[in-house]
C-alpha cells in the first residue's frame, strides 16, 4: 500500500532539504551580484543541461502551443518571484509566505482545472491552517522588519504571495501535463526559456550584464549542486503525487531554509517565524498520516 505515496514523500524531502540550502546560498549571492544577472546564467546552465539530457535520451521534442505558454509564464512567475523576493528579505520569511500560501492556491486551482483529482475537505482545513500561518509570517515581517524598510517588506511579501500563486498554478499544469503522457524530461527542457529571457532583458536594462570568472563559476554552483538535482526531484514527485498533497509537503521546506539560514545568513529569525516553520512541518506531517491512512492511496503507484 501506498509505495507510490512513500516513494514520492522522500522525493520532495530531498528536494526541500536541496532548495532550504540553495535559496540560503543564493540569497547571500545576491547580495554582492544582479539577481537578474544571476538568474538568468543559472537557468540558461539548467534549461541546456536538460535540452541536452533529452536529446541524447532522444526524448519526445518540446512542447508547443498553449501547454508551452503556461508553463513558461508559472514557472518564471514562480521561480522568478523567489529569486527576486529572496534579494529583497530573509530566505525563511520568503519560502515560509510562499510554501503556506500554495497548498492554499493549488487546492482552488486544482478542484477547476482537475476536478476528479483526490481531495477533501480535510485537504481544505489543512489548507487553511497554512494560510493562518502565512498571516503571521505576514504580521511578523511588519512587526520585527529586520532592519528592512516598510516598503521594501511590503514589495518583498506581495512578490512572494504571487510567486506561490505561480507554483500552485505551475504544480497544476505539471500533473495535467503527465495525466495526457508528458515525459518528465519533455518539461524539463522546455519551462526555463521565458524566465531566461525576462531576467537576461533586466540584466541589460539595469546594466549589470558583465561576465567574469566568478560570476560563471557561482552560477555553475547553483545549478549543478542546487537547481538541476532539486528540480528534478520536485518534477519526479509531481509525477508520484497529487498536487494538494504535493505542496503540503513543500510546506516543510521553511524548516531547511531556517536551518541552513541560522548556520549562514546574516539575517536571525525570530520567534514567530521559528514556531510557524515548525508548525508547518507538522502539518506537513498530519497531511502524510492522513493520506497513507485513505483507502484511495492504496491504488497509487509510480514507478521508482
Amino acid at each position: 500500500m501506498g509505495n507510490g505515496l512513500i516513494y514520492g514523500c522522500l522525493l520532495i524531502l530531498s528536494h526541500n532539504i536541496l532548495t532550504g540550502w540553495q535559496d540560503v546560498y543564493r540569497s547571500s549571492t545576491f547580495m554582492s551580484h544582479d539577481v537578474f544577472l544571476m538568474t538568468s546564467l543559472s537557468m540558461l546552465l539548467t534549461a541546456s543541461f536538460f535540452m541536452l539530457v533529452a536529446f541524447l535520451k532522444r526524448t519526445k521534442g518540446p512542447l508547443y502551443g498553449r501547454q508551452l505558454l503556461y508553463l513558461n509564464i508559472w514557472t518564471a512567475g514562480s521561480w522568478g518571484g523567489i529569486f527576486l523576493a529572496i534579494s529583497l528579505l530573509p530566505p525563511a520569511m520568503v519560502i515560509g509566505v510562499a510554501t503556506s500560501l500554495a497548498p492554499t492556491f493549488t487546492f482552488c486551482i486544482n478542484r477547476i482545472y482537475r476536478p476528479d483529482s483526490k481531495s477533501d475537505r480535510g485537504d481544505m482545513v489543512i489548507c487553511l491552517l497554512s494560510l493562518l500561518i502565512t498571516l503571521l509570517l505576514f504580521y511578523d515581517g511588519f512587526r520585527v522588519g529586520s532592519g528592512i524598510a516598510p516598503v521594501v517588506m511590503a514589495l518583498g511579501l506581495c512578490i512572494s504571495a504571487f510567486a506561490a500563486f505561480s507554483d500552485a498554478a505551475l504544480t497544476v499544469t505539471n500533473k495535467s501535463m503527465y495525466d495526457k503522457g508528458v515525459n518528465t524530461l519533455t518539461i524539463l527542457s522546455s519551462r526555463f526559456y521565458l524566465l531566461i529571457a525576462i531576467s537576461f532583458v533586466c540584466s541589460l536594462v539595469k546594466g549589470t550584464f558583465v561576465l567574469s570568472g566568478e560570476i560563471i563559476e557561482v552560477a555553475l554552483i547553483i545549478s549543478v549542486l542546487g537547481i538541476i538535482p532539486a528540480v528534478y526531484l520536485l518534477q519526479e514527485g509531481i509525477r508520484c503525487l497529487e498536487p494538494v498533497l504535493l505542496e503540503i509537503l513543500l510546506s516543510s521546506t521553511p524548516l531547511f531554509v531556517l536551518l541552513f539560514q541560522w548556520l549562514q545568513h546574516p539575517y536571525p529569525p525570530s520567534l514567530i517565524t521559528v514556531v510557524c516553520c515548525f508548525s508547518i512541518v507538522s502539518i506537513s506531517i498530519i497531511q502524510i498520516i492522513r493520506n497513507m491512512r485513505a483507502v484511495e492511496y492504496a491504488k497509487v503507484s509510480c514507478d521508482s
